[in-house]
């Protein structure tokens, strides 16, 4: 099983708690907030290790400059 899988696993064994518990809205907002990241950094995954990518090589040459 791929690490993402396992995450969504995680993830909605946590919300299905979390909508059982009525402690407040405040859990899943959270919830959303968070569901909604994993998918822009799932969607957006390919440019966001270019600009990692680029930053590491970047700091590799200052590095190594010193």
């Amino acid at each position: 099983m791929r690490k993402i899988d396992e995450v969504f696993i995680k993830l909605k064994e946590y919300l299905k708690q979390s909508l059982q518990d009525e402690c407040g809205m405040g859990v899943i907002e959270v919830t959303l907030i968070v569901v909604v990241l994993v998918g822009l950094a799932i969607l957006f995954k390919s440019e966001i290790e270019a600009v990692a990518a680029i930053v590491f090589k970047s700091l590799r040459s200052k590095v190594n400059n010193v």
